[in-house]
């Protein structure tokens, strides 16, 4: 009898990290000019206010916070292009996860290891959590090629478990 392995490309969009990256440069930009080119206090809200030294600050912490997700964004593409391609691999015995984003290892959990399966959403971000061994980890519909390729992860993963 063949065995049945399932494989998927499992990797964060590159157009999506791009446009993040875009979005903090153009932001960071902003926030520079506004730096620079203040001359006035600032009023937050009614509840907060700065002088025009104090506005001049909190422009520059938000310069550099946008400039720090600006690193963030090279860093991930990065190790998105160091570490392609990544897969997720499911057969009948185990489940491979490829490292994404700051996880740096492969992680396997044979179907065996896997105390409870759980589907969830955060923030609109589909998700199958696994319960292994005491830990957990998770697939995520985000990282999958499209929601088809999730849902029948999904069920096979499922199915496996069940037939453990």
């Amino acid at each position: 009898m063949e065995k049945t392995t399932l494989t998927y490309k499992y990797e964060g969009k590159t157009w999506l990290l791009l446009l993040s990256g875009l979005f903090f440069a153009a932001a960071a930009a902003f926030f520079y000019y506004l730096a620079v080119s203040n001359d006035k206090g600032l009023i937050i809200n009614n509840i907060i206010s700065l002088s025009e030294n104090g506005a001049a600050i909190f422009y520059w912490v938000l310069f550099a916070l946008s400039m720090g997700f600006v690193l963030i964004m090279f860093v991930g593409l990065y190790f998105k292009i160091k570490n392609a391609p990544n897969h997720l691999v499911i057969d009948e015995e185990k489940i491979i996860i490829p490292p994404i984003g700051l996880r740096r290892k492969t992680t396997e959990i044979a179907f065996s290891d896997i105390e409870s399966l759980r589907e969830t959403k955060i923030s609109g971000n589909d998700m199958l959590m696994i319960y292994f061994n005491g830990k957990e980890t998770s697939i995520h519909k985000s990282l999958m090629p499209n929601k088809q390729a999730f849902e029948e992860a999904k069920a096979f993963i499922i199915q496996q478990w069940q037939n453990k």
